[in-house]
Formats: structure tokens, sequence, C-alpha cells
């Protein structure tokens, strides 16, 4: 039976001492109880945790003494002194803390003793102990007066600190083993002081009892001091435990900042609780920021950049935890200025505090209760949590913290008991796992001690969301292996495998040819020849983990069974995974994957049992978790599903990929910049393989597409051979029946088949998930809508062999059409009732263009992430940033309609291989950044081989943005001919242009470097160096060069042929063309299939002694040329 709202903890029973139950419908944080008071146990204020999970706690025992317990994941707590725990003098203070090496500080004292006798001991281990110091006589020594029971901490070296007394007028802070102490005295502030130490040595404190005392960094032998904070930075009262992160970038408290101070600090005025981050190390330079008690940006006002975050210039205002319903800002009303607002921070990539993340926790109390089902707590005083990193913003580092969550409320229901009070001293650390030394930034564990209704609880918690993840990447975006044995405990990685075009054969599904593969990962990233890699899936699933997601990965590593039920890996239960991948052979059908998708659901309900799960899904992973849904309708288990870029109807471009073998073309802007590259190696190997592949099968235009009005095929010539040249687009029928009759796999079968029905249509869905479909849409059209057969000639030559399939752009994210994602048209709309899919539109006001909305550049998208983050939950900043958050509406134009942006079209047909690409800023295709990106934003460059054609002759498809000029360089083949055709067309897409410049049938010379310059005039005439001097000093004008009405006429002559009846042993031959627009300018033809064409200049006598093909195109008057037709003349004596 299925869960969907309540949340259910009980992960599996072997793996949790004990369950928690709640009376709220969502909790933040799972929680576990670690022990439970009773009548013969006592448990203290307040435990420690480690790294590991472990947690440290006081206890007395009746009958008995007191002792520490240490409480170990999956494990009953332990007794760390049996010895002592029996004797019933011993008594011991309520506040531990225990380093990763399960060392603990503990103070104890013996009762019945005047003075009485205290000790400070390091608990080494079970029953094992070094005295740090002793007082009043304790075992024989006297080393101080008194010794503070509330104010100890230690460090993983061991090292202790702690608060002591002499006299009665003096305290002293103290580090050091007895009988070596190093002692720094104060004024008599009793126990007020509440150090804390980091593994650097250096120990946080306010220095003194008053709240305007500062808050100072002494040195571990306290000669050297630094001050953090003080009334000189604006502060009116400091909090009492401050604290400091491990390696002592990051120190926090607690403040009330006055404005004098808030103007200096670049923040607001007011209570919150406050960072002092590292920012040079050598320099010892730091900076203030705050974290909560925030202002946040109104992303309702104009001006902003919609992240949430009050950065200057913005409107800001109340509401960092959000609004009601009613619209009252929710914010904390105050904060606990005792106890210690404590941190746990780990680096992420290089050395430095940029891009790190640190989480802080502290108690609060929010001024009313949230009404927010997915971010539900209370009025009342709680432990809550802040995540922060600290993100370069326009060169300055800035601090950008989520939204703080509650970890547990006074009023909440835990373990079947009422919270009346929470209790912490050190209650955050990070996560390790046994055996390694790296953390997951941003994951961390509580410890706290609960005072009950009935009886005293002490509570470990991890932070987790409603319901475990399950990531589908798309196409291509697994990576596949082949195994090399029968077990498979070792493999070769197929795909991807750099730029090794030897391993592309490999991924066959020929009969007879299918390799043993299996999916190992989602493509996270590609390092190809040495070159920086190429990010994939990295941003969205670091954003899911060590970002804002704070999911933590369940590991596959390399072992698919891994994914199913039976070989589900329980033993990771401990880290308590929520992020599943399903990495698949995306070769295969979605129908058999979504098998495979059954099979790894069951191994996440083997960690959540009777719970549901979230489907998160870029591109085809869509549509297989869309499949999988419906194969398997009473038990799914799917919650939520949310998509990015799905192409639910298919996409042309799929059309183009199964004929031309352009697999590779996404990747290629990128590829192509490495030279001796050969993609025409390439996609003469794709071209045998996709055929076989039904997952990109399954990616083809279907029926619906069609029926939605989309056009996704058409010709320029009888391309099917059905005597009827289909310019206008072909029907569904005659798109099934081609590409069927055109491979022997029937293609369009397969996906006919997935696409019938509810996998389409969803208008009746009745699934009972929520569905959420995110896509793009870019300001230029430069997605592939409909693909042309044409075939394309260039004089002096000979036909091609082949056709060429132009493309025809719209609006997308550059490879799925709005169409196919938003599933709207014609007055239809097959989304489920009650769903609209929102659309992303690059935001210029944010720096936004095109790539941030492109088909891959959808998965790194801030908005989008941020988006996604919210719809599973797990809300960042700009989630609560205004009453209603739901963002600005998307940018409009002027007249209301949607955003165009005229582009460059620019077409390089000839025998030339690579183009070299450069911007008036001096960027060039030739250089790549770190994410394997070209280096000139929003040029979308697509060389292509065109398949039987002569050795090296390309098709180069270029869209240049208007609002910069480009430089395109390409060198002629050392052949005597070396001929082209160029063609730019400037406007919204490339059908409807206002400007048009060609060349036809343009021979260059051999060996020889051009350069073609376009900007938002349009291009300038070729020039190229002659006797290679590096000056361009041959100018070849333009054949073709028009403008307004002129440029509009993109349709070539049409194009027939008559026959007589026989005569004389032949047939008088008649060619016409017309052309409505600009006019016919020149017809040519030829008798059979090879050899030059003539030009036609009237009715000619053919001799047939036997038949003969005649073939004939023409060209109008603005350059457009016409596929050629093809006429088997019969011969003289045939009829008729």
């Amino acid at each position: 039976m299925k869960s969907r709202w309540i949340l259910f903890f009980i992960i599996v029973c072997v793996f949790v001492v004990d369950a928690v139950s709640q009376s709220e419908p969502r909790r933040f944080y799972r929680l576990d109880v670690v022990e439970r008071s009773s009548q013969n146990l006592e448990v203290f204020a307040a435990p420690s945790i480690n790294d590991f999970g472990d947690v440290a706690f006081g206890v007395r025992r009746t009958p008995g003494g007191g002792s520490v317990f240490l409480g170990q994941i999956g494990q009953p707590s332990v007794d760390l002194m049996p010895g002592l725990s029996g004797n019933s003098s011993n008594f011991v203070g309520g506040r531990v803390q225990m380093n990763d090496s399960r060392k603990v500080i503990q103070h104890s004292f013996i009762s019945g003793t005047t003075p009485a006798q205290n000790f400070l001991r390091r608990i080494e281990d079970v029953g094992t102990f070094t005295i740090i110091a002793a007082a009043n006589g304790a075992g024989g020594f006297n080393d101080f007066d008194q010794i503070y029971a509330g104010s100890i901490s230690i460090n993983n070296l061991g090292n202790p600190v702690y608060v002591t007394r002499l006299g009665s007028n003096t305290t002293i802070l103290t580090t050091g083993v007895r009988p070596t102490f190093s002692t720094l005295q104060f004024p008599s502030t009793g126990d007020s002081l509440r150090p804390m130490i980091s593994d650097c040595g250096d120990i946080v404190v306010r220095a003194g009892a008053g709240q305007t005392d500062p808050i100072v960094l002494y040195s571990y032998d306290l000669t050297e001091s630094q001050l953090i904070a003080s009334t000189a930075d604006g502060f009116t009262s400091l909090g009492q435990s401050p604290a400091i992160s491990n390696f002592c970038e990051v120190v926090t408290f607690y403040g009330d900042l006055n404005a004098a101070g808030a103007e200096t600090l670049g923040t607001n005025p007011g209570p919150g609780i406050f960072a002092s981050i590292e920012i040079d190390k050598e320099k010892g330079t730091r900076r203030i920021v705050r974290l909560t008690g925030r202002l946040i940006e109104d992303i309702s006002a104009p001006g902003g950049n919609d992240d949430g975050w009050c950065d200057p210039g913005e409107t800001c205002i109340p509401g960092e935890l959000g609004f009601t319903s009613g619209g009252t800002p929710i914010v904390f009303n105050t904060f606990d200025q005792l106890n210690r607002v404590a941190v746990t921070h780990q680096e992420v990539g290089a050395k430095g505090i940029e891009d790190d993340i640190f989480v802080v926790s502290f108690q609060g109390t929010p001024n009313v209760a949230s009404d927010n089902p997915n971010r539900p707590f209370s009025n009342q005083s709680g432990l809550w949590t802040v995540t922060t990193q600290i993100k370069n913003v326009g060169g300055v580092l800035r601090e950008r913290p989520n939204v703080p969550v509650p970890v547990v409320q006074v009023g909440d229901v835990v373990d079947g008991r009422t919270v009346n009070s929470i209790n912490v001293y050190d209650p955050l650390a990070g996560v390790l796992t046994p055996g390694s030394t790296s953390q997951s930034p941003g994951d961390h564990r509580l410890a706290f001690h609960l005072a009950t209704n009935n009886g005293n609880l002490i509570v470990r918690a991890k932070r987790q969301v409603e319901v475990p993840v399950i990531f589908i990447p798309g196409v291509a975006g697994s990576e596949l292996a082949e195994c090399v044995d029968a077990s498979c405990s070792s493999f070769t990685r197929r795909w991807p495998a750099g730029m090794n075009a030897a391993n592309y054969p490999h991924l066959s599904l020929a009969p007879g040819q299918a390799a043993n593969i299996k999916a190992l990962d989602a493509v996270r990233r590609i390092d190809i020849l040495g070159f920086p890699a190429m990010k994939v899936y990295e941003n969205i699933l670091n954003e899911l983990t060590t970002g804002s997601g704070g999911l933590t990965e369940y590991l596959v590593e390399n072992n698919p069974e891994r994914r199913t039920g039976a070989g589900c890996d329980l033993s990771q239960a401990v880290k308590q995974p929520n992020l599943f991948i399903f990495a698949y052979d995306w070769r295969k059908s979605n129908s058999e994957n979504s098998d495979l998708l059954h099979q790894y659901v069951q191994c996440v309900q083997r960690f959540y049992p009777e719970t549901e799960v979230d489907i998160v899904a870029h591109s085809m992973g869509g549509l297989l978790a869309r499949n999988y849904i419906l194969e398997y309708p009473q038990d799914h288990n799917v919650r939520k599903m949310v998509t990015i870029g799905s192409p639910f109807l298919g996409a042309p471009k799929a059309l183009k990929i199964l004929e031309d073998g352009s697999f590779l073309e996404a990747w290629q802007s990128g590829f192509t910049a490495i030279r001796g590259l050969q993609l025409n190696s390439a996609n003469r190997i794709f071209r045998g393989l996709v055929p076989h592949f039904k997952g990109p099968h399954e990616l083809l235009p279907s029926e619906k597409y069609l029926e939605l009005g989309g056009n996704p095929f058409a010709e320029k010539f009888d391309f099917n051979n059905d005597g009827v040249i289909d310019a206008e687009g072909y029907d569904y029928f005659d798109l099934r029946s081609t590409f069927n009759s055109r491979f022997s796999t029937l293609p369009y079968e397969t996906n006919h088949v997935f696409h019938e029905g509810a996998q389409d249509d969803w208008r009746n869905d009745s699934t009972g998930v929520e569905y959420f479909q995110i896509f793009g849409r870019q300001r230029k059209k430069n997605t592939p809508e409909q693909i042309v057969a044409k075939k394309r000639l260039l004089l002096p030559g000979i036909s091609r062999s082949t056709a060429k399939f132009e493309v025809i752009k719209d609006f997308g994210d550059k490879t799925v059409p709005v169409l196919s994602a938003e599933r709207i048209g014609n007055n239809i709309d097959l989304n489920a009732p009650g769903v609209t899919p929102q659309k992303f539109e690059p935001r210029l006001d944010l720096g936004e263009s095109d790539k941030d909305v492109e088909h891959n550049g959808l998965t790194s998208n801030v908005r989008v992430l941020q988006r996604v983050l919210e719809i599973l939950g797990i809300a960042t900043q700009s989630a609560v940033g205004s009453a209603s958050h739901q963002g600005k509406e998307e940018e409009m134009s002027p007249n209301g309609t949607e955003p165009e942006d005229e582009a460059n079209y620019l077409v390089i047909e000839g025998d030339v291989e690579r183009l070299v690409i450069a911007d008036d800023l001096g960027r060039t295709n030739t250089e790549i950044n770190e994410n394997f990106e070209l280096a000139i934003p929003d040029v979308s460059y697509d060389p292509v081989y065109l398949e039987g054609e002569p050795s090296g002759f390309y098709s180069h498809d270029l869209t240049l943005p208007m609002d910069r000029q480009y430089t395109i360089k390409f060198r002629t083949e050392n052949s005597v001919v070396n001929a082209f055709s160029i063609e730019l067309v400037r406007g919204v897409g490339n059908t409807s242009p206002n400007l048009a410049i060609r060349y036809i049938d343009l021979v260059l010379p051999p060996n020889v470097e051009c350069l073609l310059t376009v900007n938002a005039q349009g291009m300038e005439d070729l020039r190229y160096d002659s006797n290679g001097d590096g000056t361009y000093d041959v100018v070849v004008p333009a054949h073709v060069r028009v403008t307004g009405t002129a440029a509009q006429d993109v349709t070539a002559p049409a194009v027939g042929l008559n026959y007589s009846k026989r005569s004389s042993q032949g047939r008088t031959i008649t060619i016409n063309a017309a052309d409505s627009e600009s006019g016919v300018q020149t017809v040519y033809y030829r008798i059979g299939e090879t050899g030059p064409y003539q030009i036609y200049t009237g009715t000619f006598f053919l001799h047939l002694p036997t038949a003969k093909v005649v073939e004939a195109f023409a060209d109008d008057n603005v350059g457009n040329r016409s596929s050629p037709i093809r006429v088997v003349v019969p011969a003289w004596n045939a009829a008729p």
C-alpha cells in the first residue's frame, strides 16, 4: 500500500536502533532516538556528535552513579566508564564533547567532598581515560580550585580547552593536559565562558560575561588573539557560545546589529546569526556576513535578479522563512543568545572559501506558524539549520544562505512524546564514512537532548527529503560498457569514449553483432583527448547532492545488480541514501528499460518501505518515466514526475539522425575544435548503428506531433519514389511508410507502438502522479522543426547521389521543439488535467542567453534547478522570495508576443571539413572553456558530412547572433576544382528572411585560405589570400544580395518535363520551369545520370533507341536552386 503524504521513517530494522513517530505531515530531518530516560537511567543535557554519527552523552544510573554513554549508528549505547558508573558518589556534568576518534572530554565530581573534588577527563576508550586536570585534591591532584562543567571542548587532535578558577575572583581560560597548562585570566565571570577549539588549534570564545564583550579568536597557547566581532562592528550584543569550523575558516555567533554596522557590512540591522569567514588565510583577512535575520529580495519588484537574496540596489522585504497563505511574512521573532551556534564546513573544489558550503545550527522562534504544506513549522522555539555557500558574484565573494529549516521544535511529538524543551551543546557535525576522509559538502547530522512530557531523550537527526528521488538521464546520457568476461567483473567503456571512434561499432545491436553491454552511471562529464571535461549531468547532480538539495547518493559503483530489488546494497542504509541514479541502455526501447526501472524502484523501497518516489528526468528520460508509470499502473509508486526538456511527441531532429548518422551532432560544437577529428567516419558508423536503436526510434515525431500541427518532414524531390513531390510536408501515413520502407528494422513501427494511447495523450490521466514539465525556448529560431530532403547541385560538378537534409528551424531548446515539449497545438492540449508545462526563456536581465535554455544547458540553469528543488520540497531562498513566490512573468516583446530575436543563418557547402570561427572579442571555436563549451557564446555550429558525397564534402550550418561581428575562415582543398555554395539569410528563423546573400557555383583556387565576415548588417563579400602572405587580397562579390520582399523568396522554381509521342526514333523534350516570386533565371538539364549539365534554351529532340534518363533543375533570380527532377523517357518505339 502506498503512502502519499505520510513519511515513513523506518528504513530497515537491522540498521536503525529506534524510529521516530511524530504528528507533523512532514519533517525536514529524520530523527532517531539514541537513548531514553527510564526508571533506571537518566540522560543528561547536552550530547555531542562527531562526523561518523557517534553520539556521546552523560547519564546517571539508578542504582549506581554517573557515566558517559556512546551511541553508534545501528548499535546499542555503550557505557564508556563502566568502572565508575556503579559508584553512587560519582556525578558527571551534562555537557560533553567528542571528536572523530571517539575521544570524549567530560567533567565529573565526587559528592561528599568539601570542597567538591573535580575531574576533567579525556576518555580514550571504554574504561580508559586520561586526567586532563583536577581540582580540590581530586585523585590527589590540586591543579585548580574549580573546573567548570559547562565550558569544555576538544578537537580531533585530542587538544582540550576548558575554563577553571583559582581563588574567588579569577576565571581562567585553560588549555593543555596536566601538568602543563596554558592559561589566560579574565575578571570573575563564573562559567559564562563557552570556548570551542578547532583542529588548527584556534579557540573562539566571547571574552567576558557581558553581552557587549567581544568575540575573540585565540591561539592554542593563548598568547595571540584576533578580534572577530565587537561593538566596533556595530553589534549591540553578542551571543555567549560562538563556534568555529574544524580548519578555522568559519566562526559563527549570535549578534544584534545596529544601523551603522549594517550599512558597513552591507546587510540589514537587527538580531540574527552571523559568520566571520576567512577570505585570505595568509593575510588573516576575515569578513562578517549575516546568515539569518535577513531581509530578502522582493522578486515581484522590478530591477532585481530574482535569486531571492537581498543584493545592493534591490527592493528587500522581511520573509526569510516564507509567507503565510494570507501573505504575512514569516521571520524569526527571537534567537537563543546562550546556546551554541554550531558550524560544520566542507571544502568544495580548490583551497579557499570560494564555492565552499557550511551548515550552521542555532535556536530560534518564528513570529508565526507556517501553513505551507511543503514547509510546515510552528511558532514555537526550535533548533534550526541554515546551509550557506560562498559564491563569486561579480568578482566579490558573497554569502548565499538557503532558507533556514527546522530540526525540531517545542510542541513536536517525538517518539510518542511532546517536546517541552531542547538542549544543545555540541550539536552539529559533518558526515564521514568509516575508512574515508572525504565529506559531501552540506551533508550533516545533529544530536540534542529533549525534555518531554514523558521523560528525556537523546536524539540524532539527519537531513532528509520526504521521499527518495530517482534521476533518469536522457538518450546517450548513460555510460555504456562492454563486459570482458561472463561475470562482467571487468569491462571496457564504449560510451562515451572520448573521441575514439573505434569504440562505436561495439555499440551495434544488429543481429549477431550485439555485445554484452551494461549501463554504469549517468554521464557526468567527459574528458576528451586530454582536453578539459565537458559537463553533462554534473551540475544537476551536484545541486541535488552537495548543493541546495542535500541528498545522499546511493552508490551503484559500476554494478547494475545494485539497481535491482535482489541485488540492492542495503549496507548503504547507514548513510540513508535518498538520490538514486537510474543509468540505462538508451539504445534499447524505453518499454524494455521501464521494466528495469521497476526493479530499481523495488530496491529503493527496501530502504524506504511503503514510500513513494519522486522522479526527475531529462530529455528521453521523461518518455521512459511516463512509460514506466503506464506499464505499472497499480505499483509504479511514483508521487511526482519532474521532466526537463522531454520530447514527449518526438523531435524532427531524430529523422535527420536516422538518415545521416549525425548522432554526435549535439557534441560536435566542441569536438570540431580538435584538429584531425574525422566526423565523417563517426557519422558513417552511426548511420549503420542507429537503425537498430529502438530508443532513438521512439524519439521520431509521433502521430500526435502531426495532430497538433507539426510538420516534421518534406521533400523537394521525389524522395520516397511515390511519383509525387510532397513539398508541403508528409502526413503521418507517408512519414511512417517512407521510413519503414527505407530501413529493414521498421523504426516507425517501434515508434507507433510506443506512442499509442496514453503515452502521448494524458488528457484522461488516472495514474495519481503529479506532473511537472519544464522546457526551454530560445529567443532565436534554432531548433529543427522540419527536415527537408533535397538534392544540391554545384556546377561544374555532378548531381549528388544522395539527399541533403535541410533543416528548417523554429523555437525550442535547439533539440526539442516547443510543440513536442509543451504538447499544445491546433486547439488540443494533451497534458494531464490541471498541468501547465513551465517554459524557461533566457532572462537578459540576469545575464542569460540562449545557451542557458539549450537542451543540455537546462540541467545547469540556476532557475531551473531552483524550480526542481522547490517541486521536490527542498526550498531555496528564491522559492520563498515573495508572498506569491512565482517569480516574474517570462519576458515579453513590446507587442505582447514572446521574444523573437533575429539571427544570421549561414550554410557553407563544399570540400572543406572544418571552419574556424571567431568573434570581435577574439573568442574562437578553437578554444574550449572548462565546461568544454565553445568560447563563442550562442553560436551554433553543426558540420555534417554528407554520406555518399565526394570525400570531405560537408555542409556547415551556423546560427550567429546579431550582436557581434564574426569571422569564418576555411581553407580550400588541393583538388583542381573547389566548388562551393554559400548562403546567408537573416531574420527570425531561416524561412522568412529580410536579407539574403548567396554564392552559387562558386569556384575557388586550390589551397587558399578564405574569409567571411558576418555582422548585424549581413555578410561582407568573401575574400581569400591568393599567395599565402596573410593578406586577404582577392574579393569575390556575392552572386546575390537582396533585402526586403526579394529576400523573402526562399522557394526554388518548380520544374517539370514533358515528352512527345514517338517520332523518327525519338521524342521531343520540353522542360518547364515556373517561379511566381523572383522569376526563373536559368534552367539546366542533362541526359543520363552522370556528366555535366547544360543550359536549357528550348525544346529539343532526343534520339531514343532505348529509354533514357533526363534530369533538370532551375535557378530563380535570387539564387534559389531546385532539386533536380529525374524523368525516364521511354524508347521511341515504346508506348505511348
